[in-house]
């Protein structure tokens, strides 16, 4: 009896992680997708403040 409990318990967490894996999935690809989206617009503001900078830097001097 003891057996056949621990072969029914075995099968469970193998069976919940997946439909985590599932659902967990797209909502990775959009964070991954919105971080790269975000990481466009740093650089950007980078660039931006980079140019900011050296032209102040030639001005002032």
């Amino acid at each position: 009896m003891s057996s056949k409990g621990s072969t029914i318990k075995a099968p469970k967490p193998k069976l919940a992680p997946i439909p985590a894996v599932n659902v967990k999935a797209p909502a990775a690809t959009a964070v991954v997708a919105a971080a790269e989206l975000h990481m466009e617009k740093a650089r950007k503001l980078m660039a931006a403040a980079i140019a900011a900078l050296v032209i102040a830097s030639k001005h002032f001097k």
